[in-house]
């Protein structure tokens, strides 16, 4: 296009990935042999929504929905809600939207 000039250039852009836009929760599943189900409350915790708002939008009971999240606490490692958000959202290789910056959330 030589928007550049007519010589080859490379352009490269560094940042500090601080928090996930969105985390894929095929990635989740894959990296910490989750079933689908577990990985879709991982992501649901990790993006800030509640035990009660997840069962309600997956149509299961509360205790099922909590039943997967203590199983995604032993496959991970992780005791805390906070702490599985922690570990998710700073894992560059699961955050299938990208990263941004300031640590703010952004839907695509």
């Amino acid at each position: 296009m030589g928007a550049f000039g007519s010589s080859a250039v490379t352009i490269a852009t560094i940042f500090q990935a601080r928090q996930c836009i969105r985390i894929d929760p095929f990635a989740v599943s894959q990296a910490y042999g989750l079933t689908p189900a577990e990985a879709r409350v991982a992501v649901g915790i990790a993006e800030n929504k509640t035990v009660k708002g997840l069962a309600r939008q997956y149509h299961v009971e509360i205790s099922t929905l909590r039943t997967q999240l203590h199983r995604v606490f032993e496959k991970i490692g992780v005791q805390r809600q906070s702490e599985l958000a922690q570990v998710l959202s700073s894992n560059p290789v699961l955050c299938g939207g990208g990263v941004l910056e300031d640590g703010h959330s952004q839907e695509l």
